[in-house]
């Protein structure tokens, strides 16, 4: 095939294909197939030279592949012009062959560029799929040393001039000042909503551009922690997803701060107060201690006792002096004899009652030295009734009185 081109005939390459078949004892030259084809590979360029060969390019991902293989075959299908496709050139890796993964978390890309014999460069060309065309780094950095090597500020100037209404805005290029160092062979950027040229390298453009504008990216799936640009769209998300259901007055770290008291130590002083508190079990015994805790009905009947007066009697017993127990001290006694006053009858000077208070006994109505005796004083626990003359102390029995607590 390579032959009939130098008589003018027209050698077309097709396709490229992948396998990883084992070399057998068939040799290249004779085989007219791939051991065990995996994938074909469209042709995205050609490049001819003048020295008999051409190089013949194409790429390839593992987007899609089911299972992983060992990359061991890579061939090259041609035709001349208006027959079938052969089998161009073959080449097996054996040992050397590389695995390429199925598709999962690593996407491999490969670049394949086969030089390949021909007769004649010039009747050799290639059946293309432009939508796999794309420049590699070789055509970046050449096309950025055609176009962006040696330009002046002057340069840039005079074609802003020159190109009139359909260039730049004279103005605009009458403010523009080249910043770069005048070293010649060395590429600059010149930005074209920008007032001033930049000097930048192609590795500066790749890793250190500032994005002005409105620059738009990609927003990457929540909890997505790669390095992959942070959208605001994202970024609202993951604030969002934060706060969950919060109440507005708690939903910022100011306001949680404020709800604490701003106490940076708030779970060793919360832990504190706890310590402090009484356990549930001695609560729960201290309020069911009958000892310690009266019912509803024992406090009323307890405050009805200590406000009601205490009304009886006694008899006398012809005893100089007589203590009246209460088991309790009152706070005021009255007496008084059977008759109902406090005059004996046969002795119109003697007294056999009266009222009593603290610190204030009932004396006698009668005078002379028996007036100064008391004859009824509060004492701790009751009173004390006494008589002060030659009469019988019972001799108006029962005696009534009256005590208020």
């Amino acid at each position: 095939m390579a032959l009939r081109t130098l008589v003018g005939e027209k050698l077309i390459f097709t396709q490229i294909a992948i396998g990883d078949g084992q070399l057998g004892s068939l040799p290249p030259a004779a085989m007219t197939e791939l051991a065990h084809e995996i994938l074909r590979v469209d042709i995205s360029k050609i490049q001819n030279s003048t020295s008999g060969f051409v190089s013949v390019r194409g790429s390839f991902t593992n987007a899609g592949l089911q299972t992983g293989f060992y990359w061991r075959e890579l061939g090259v299908y041609a035709k001349m012009e208006g027959e079938s496709e052969q089998l161009y050139c073959y080449s097996n890796a054996q040992e050397l062959a590389e695995f390429i993964a199925a598709a999962g978390s690593e996407i491999i890309e490969k670049v394949i560029s086969i030089p390949a014999v021909v007769g004649d460069a010039e009747n050799v060309t290639a059946v293309i799929d432009e939508s796999l065309v794309f420049a590699t780094q070789e055509d970046l950095t050449a096309k950025a040393d055609k176009t962006l090597v040696n330009v002046t500020n002057e340069d840039f100037k005079a074609k802003a001039d020159a190109a009139g209404a359909g260039g730049v805005p004279p103005e605009m290029a009458a403010r523009l000042v080249y910043s770069g160092p005048a070293v010649p062979g060395t590429p600059i950027v010149i930005p074209q909503d920008a007032d001033t040229l930049e000097h930048k390298t192609l590795a500066q453009i790749l890793t250190d551009t500032a994005l002005t504008g409105s620059p738009t990216a990609p927003t990457p799936a929540q909890g997505d922690s790669s390095a992959l640009i942070a959208t605001t769209a994202f970024v609202s998300a993951a604030i969002i997803r934060l706060i969950g259901s919060a109440p507005g007055a708690l939903d910022t770290l100011e306001e949680l701060a404020a709800a604490l008291g701003n106490d940076a130590n708030f779970a060793a002083t919360v832990t504190n107060l706890i310590a402090g508190k009484a356990a549930q079990a001695d609560l729960t015994a201290h309020i069911a201690d009958a000892v310690k805790h009266i019912t509803a009905a024992e406090r009323a009947a307890w405050n009805a006792k200590a406000s009601a007066p205490v009304f009886g009697t006694y008899t006398g017993n012809d005893a100089a002096s007589r203590l009246i127990s209460l088991g309790f001290t009152p706070k005021a006694v009255l007496v008084e004899c059977p008759a109902g006053g406090r005059v004996a009858g046969g002795y119109s000077a003697e007294s056999y009652g009266g009222l009593a208070l603290p610190n204030a006994p009932a004396y006698p109505a009668f005078s002379g030295d028996n007036s100064k005796k008391p004859i009824v004083e509060i004492t701790s626990g009751g009173f004390k009734v006494s008589y002060t003359a030659n009469d019988s102390y019972g001799m108006y029995n029962p005696y009534r009185y009256i005590a208020w607590r």
